[in-house]
């Protein structure tokens, strides 16, 4: 925990400075500038005037979508994939509990809870007429087309993987004082099963995304 802490602060350093920030088999980083521009807000539609940014991306995602495609999670099947997340946890030294249903939530800590993420783990298994593959247990072939993620003969998963994939990168970047958690929940694409079985206290942030 203490390296990847270090770790964090040499890139958000670096960040600070204006510099790209490349780690070999993780991601890049840079700051993107957003000038001062007009938006809506979605509730009322009224204008808003968004103030010039300085936004800090990272591609941390991209190196745990990928490897969530390398793990089975049909429907009813998300044993693999809710032990990674559970191993997540524990390598980053985060809390992380299961409910009965199988959803599990992880939290790091900080002085009071603020916000969750959710994300379901499973994914919507279908493939082309003639392709051999097994959901049960072959990983999703990816390649990149045009810039494109796509998957060879099978969907991409990236409903939710994607979602899933965010929450971790958050997790490990987000260096705020305020608690954060992400809850990932099972079953979705067969009848919101998981979702539907959280109980209220499961969670404690006030706000779910």
């Amino acid at each position: 925990r203490k390296t990847i802490d270090a770790m964090i602060r040499v890139v958000n350093q670096s960040l600070h400075e204006g510099d790209r920030v490349t780690l070999s088999g993780l991601g890049s980083f840079s700051v993107q500038q957003q000038a001062e521009r007009i938006g809506r807000n979605p509730r009322t539609g009224a204008s808003v005037r968004i103030i010039h940014q300085r936004t800090e991306f990272h591609s941390f995602v991209w190196h745990y979508f990928k490897e969530i495609c390398q793990i089975p999670r049909p429907s009813g099947h998300e044993e693999a994939i809710i032990a990674y997340l559970e191993k997540f946890a524990l390598d980053h030294a985060f809390l992380s509990k299961k409910d009965a249903s199988g959803n599990l939530v992880i939290i790091k800590p900080g002085k009071q809870p603020a916000i969750a993420l959710q994300a379901h783990v499973d994914m919507v298994c279908e493939k082309q007429v003639g392709y051999t593959h097994d959901f049960l247990s072959d990983p999703i072939q990816t390649y990149t087309d045009n810039g494109w993620l796509k998957a060879k003969g099978t969907t991409l998963g990236a409903d939710n993987g994607i979602g899933v994939a965010l929450a971790l990168s958050s997790l490990l970047t987000y260096q705020g004082d305020k608690q954060l958690e992400a809850l990932f929940t099972v079953q979705e694409e067969t009848g919101l099963t998981g979702a539907a079985a959280v109980k209220a206290d499961f969670i404690s942030a006030p706000i779910l995304l």
